[in-house]
This record gives structure tokens, C-alpha cells and sequence, in this order.
């Protein structure tokens, strides 16, 4: 989306302009100012759906830690007795039995890289806001740099200015 200057400019003005768009790379930061919501957008849809992921696996290993909460306080011995009488017992069998239950591992390794997961998602989308930010930056400098040139260049054209030594 080329910037159309007036048929009825002068040759030298009109490649002057170009210059100054090809040295500033207008076109290719207007290109990429454009593209960032989307990529934005995108990218939090990402986010959504990682963010989805790990509550998933997060309540997958929660049920299966309950299940094997549940099994321990139920439990009883030869004589009908609860074998796990005491909470510092029961902590210690839930710890013993999520270090070798494979339901269990395997819930813990899903929400590990969920985790992961979310982590490069989130960081990926705060990369693409912080390039946007200064890309937006860069361009606001590159409209304050060109408004100073046509400033300038406008101060060169009145007669009265063009006849003073100094300002």
C-alpha cells in the first residue's frame, strides 16, 4: 500500500520523498505495524488455549491424587482396623504411593508440560506486544524525524527566509 504523491509535483520533490521513504522504510514498517494485531491475537488464542491445557491436567492429577487420598483413609488392616490411623501417616503413604502410582506420574508429567507449554505461549505473546510497542515507537520517530524535513524543507521555500543570512 504505496503512499500516492500528487501527479502535478515536481520531479525532484517527487524523488526526494522516495528517498526519504526508501531510507525510513516506510512501507515495510507500515507492513508490520499492520500484521502485529494479528499475530497478537493469535498469539493469545495460544495462550487461551495452553492456559486450557493445564487446567485439564491439573485436574487430572488432582483426581487421581484424590483417588489415592481416598484408597489410604480407607484401607484397614487384617484385624478391620485403619491402617493409616493418624495424619503424619496417611501425608507419608500419599507421598509413597504419588512416587510410584504410573497413573499418577504420568498426570504429573502431562501438567509438567502443560506447564512448559503455557510458559513458551506466554512468553511468545509478551515478546509480540513488546516488539509492537517499539515498532510503534520507531514509527512515532520516524513521523517526528520526517515532520522536522518537511518543516525544514517548507522554511526553505518562503522568499523572506531564503534571503537571510542567519536566523
Amino acid at each position: 500500500m504505496a503512499i500516492q504523491l500528487p501527479a502535478n509535483m515536481h520531479p525532484n520533490t517527487v524523488e526526494a520523498i522516495n528517498a526519504l521513504f526508501t531510507a525510513y522504510n516506510t512501507e515495510n514498517l507500515r507492513h508490520s505495524l499492520m500484521e502485529y494485531p494479528r499475530r497478537i491475537r493469535e498469539a493469545r488464542q495460544a495462550v487461551n488455549q495452553a492456559r486450557k491445557a493445564l487446567k485439564d491436567a491439573e485436574l487430572e492429577r488432582a483426581t487421581i491424587e484424590a483417588e489415592l487420598v481416598l484408597a489410604i483413609s480407607t484401607e484397614t488392616d487384617e484385624k478391620g482396623k485403619t491402617k493409616y490411623s493418624n495424619a503424619e501417616a496417611r501425608a507419608a503413604e500419599l507421598l509413597r504411593r504419588k512416587a510410584s502410582d504410573p497413573r499418577y506420574l504420568e498426570a504429573d508429567q502431562k501438567v509438567s508440560m502443560a506447564e512448559a507449554e503455557f510458559n513458551e505461549a506466554s512468553d511468545t505473546l509478551q515478546q509480540l506486544i513488546d516488539e509492537y510497542q517499539s515498532l510503534r515507537f520507531a514509527a512515532r520517530l520516524v513521523v517526528a524525524e520526517l515532520s522536522m524535513l518537511s518543516e525544514l524543507a517548507a522554511l526553505e521555500e518562503i522568499p523572506e527566509i531564503q534571503n537571510k543570512e542567519a536566523f
